[in-house]
């Protein structure tokens, strides 16, 4: 008697998937799982053809169960589960639930592994843990590639670019021939991890190429956009794997992908949102870019408060001209008595802006001293201090509001922001929640010694410092830790100078794709 049921491998996934792989000679076999008390099919069936069965028809499968439908499958873990067909079952002991996805990925056949990245890709499965990814991307890396131009398609990657971050954007163009039309996937990896890519094909016109016309099945919109987030910090060189329908025996093309600074992913990105006629699709673009809430570290323990006349650690956006930024420190100095320690947040200093510097020390009691320019905040503070940020703008209208010399904080974080609405009848009250949606302009101050670290995990992915001190006022505020306070407006007047007001493409600028970031990720987290 014939089999009609053979199961290769079984193993269960986060959320109460369970994943089949194997082969049945059945066109539509009735698969069914049985776990406890429930009966259950799959949500998510594939169907290919496997080499080692010596045919063309697709009887290799991938089938996908969702335990979690039905309590009763879950009751017991320690049962056995049983794939069927009719009467004709498996029986997978819990011990094949946790091997054999290693097992599957090392020694699987190729079609069905390369079907189970496609699964992967297409998110019917979460993505694997880091340990298996390191398995799954060996044998990517072993496996035969795909050609870009077969007589089944052709397919390009015209631009591809990756952060430090990890944030990446990639587009290109793909033409199938009418009996290849199908879904398209892609995955990206680096030496250690493997992301999911949102990729939305038909995305672009490309008139130019209709010469293909009389090969493939050229549709006058073929271009497509792809964008993605790897889990951490980019380690070695970064790939994108495209997989076309039809060639389930290799992996895909492979392509390289230049390592760029944050601000050019930005611009490609801002230039693939453009180009997308559906808001919708263009959200979702940039949200595969984007980062999960960070998980910050503890916030250290309350310990011996700042010195009463500890030095400012200055952390400053100089959104003015430059030579403006004499009277903002020699402003910042006089209103809090205290020794200033700048920071300027920029590649370089000019030499206008070192006389302006220079100029606000001679006429400074307590010292004014310049630690470093760079676009990142510093780690670490050299000595105890009060660390203040603010953009130079915001600083000249508000400096008096810094605490002087003799006051100690008695928040972690305390914020002044600049709130049009605090005037109004109960306006003050409201401040902190629309803080992080409208996002007014604000200086803010703390023990520097407390806050410095948790500022570079925050950074990640942003393009302009102020958004890392506006999630950190987030976080702190979800743990009752920091103070913000309104202030009144009448009288500033925005800056529109500095290396965060140029823009990156028209009149956006670097802090108007931050904002726009951080409505895409409230939005996904509501």
């Amino acid at each position: 008697m014939d089999l009609k049921l053979h199961i290769d491998f079984c193993f269960a996934c986060p959320g109460g998937l369970v994943v089949a792989a194997g082969w049945s000679p059945e066109a539509q076999p009735a698969l069914m799982i049985h776990a406890g008390a429930a009966s259950l099919p799959p949500v998510q069936v594939m169907r290919f053809a496997r080499r080692d069965l010596r045919t063309l028809e697709p009887l290799g499968f991938l089938a996908i169960f969702d335990l979690a439908r039905d309590p009763g499958a879950l009751a017991d873990p320690s049962e056995d589960l049983f794939v069927a067909i009719g009467g004709e079952y498996s029986r997978i002991g819990g011990s094949r639930l946790i091997s054999d996805a290693g097992s599957m990925v090392e020694i699987g056949v190729d079609e069905a592994f390369f079907a189970l990245l496609r699964l992967y890709a297409a998110g019917h499965l979460p993505m694997p843990d880091p340990a298996m990814s390191a398995k799954v991307i060996q044998r990517i890396r072993a496996a035969e590639t795909l050609p870009a131009e077969t007589e089944t398609h052709a397919l390009s990657v015209d631009r591809g670019l990756v952060a430090p971050s990890g944030q990446g954007v990639a587009s290109g163009w793909y033409l199938p021939t009418a009996a290849t039309q199908g879904a398209v996937h892609a995955l990206v990896f680096d030496d250690r991890q493997l992301a999911r890519v949102e990729l939305i094909p038909g995305a672009v016109a490309r008139p130019d190429l209709a010469g293909y016309g009389d090969r493939y099945a050229f549709g006058g919109r073929d271009g497509w956009l792809a964008a993605f987030r790897l889990s951490g910090p980019a380690h070695g060189a970064a790939r994108l794997l495209i997989m076309v329908p039809g060639h389930l025996a290799v992996s895909g093309v492979i392509r390289a992908l230049d390592r760029v600074g944050t601000a050019q992913v930005a611009r490609l990105l801002i230039e693939a949102r453009l180009a997308l006629d559906d808001p919708d699709q263009a959200d979702a673009l940039h949200r595969a870019t984007l980062d999960a809430a960070p998980d910050l570290p503890a916030l250290p323990a309350l310990g011996d408060p700042l010195p009463e006349d500890a030095p400012l650690l200055l952390v400053l956006d100089h959104d003015l001209a430059a030579p403006d930024l004499r009277d903002v420190l020699r402003r910042l100095s006089r209103a809090t008595g205290r020794a200033i320690r700048l920071h300027l947040l920029r590649d370089a200093l000019t030499p206008d802006l070192r006389d302006a510097i220079e100029g606000a020390a001679r006429e400074s009691a307590q010292g004014i001293r310049l630690l470093t320019c760079s676009p990142l905040p510093p780690e670490a503070s050299p000595v105890p201090a009060l660390l203040v940020f603010a953009r130079s703008s915001v600083l000249f209208h508000l400096a008096a509001r810094v605490p002087a010399a003799g006051a100690v904080p008695e928040d972690d974080l305390q914020v002044m922001a600049l709130d049009v609405l605090a005037a109004l009848p109960g306006g003050a009250g409201r401040i902190a929640a629309r803080f992080g949606t409208d996002r007014p302009a604000f200086l803010c101050w703390g023990d520097a010694g407390r806050l410095l670290p948790l500022l570079s995990v925050l950074m990640t992915g942003a393009l302009v410092p102020e958004s890392a001190f506006r999630l950190l006022a987030r976080h702190l505020d979800g743990a009752g830790r920091v103070d913000i306070l309104p202030a009144d407006p009448n009288g500033f007047h925005a800056g529109t100078q500095g290396p965060f007001a140029a823009p990156l493409i028209d009149a956006l600028t670097a802090h108007d794709f931050d904002a726009l970031s951080a409505r895409l990720s409230e939005s996904a987290r509501a």
